[in-house]
């Protein structure tokens, strides 16, 4: 059953990609979603809208609840938080 699970995951990856080269910007809006939330730092809402939520979730916990706001695979290297960081430090 799980082979067939990760049949299923890959088709619709595949779809997607299939969308985005044939409908263009209509197909992508949703990678552009996710992005945004990615680039927020706003894992709920990301992990919300992935092809597989469940699954990215374990992922994501795994290691029991992050103790930082940045993605499990960066940590406290996260370039996005680090950008975050600095741009309140620019005084204006």
């Amino acid at each position: 059953m799980e082979q067939v699970e990760e049949g299923a995951k890959a088709y619709r990856v595949a779809a997607h990609i299939g969308d985005i080269v044939k409908l263009g910007r209509r197909a992508a809006e949703w990678d552009r979603e996710v992005s945004i939330y990615r680039g927020r730092l706003q894992w709920r809402e990301m992990i919300s809208r992935l092809i597989d939520p469940e699954a990215a979730w374990r992922v994501y916990t795994q290691y029991g609840a992050p103790e930082t706001n940045a993605c499990t695979m960066c940590g406290g290297y996260c370039p996005m938080m680090w950008a975050r960081e600095q741009a309140k430090k620019v005084v204006v």
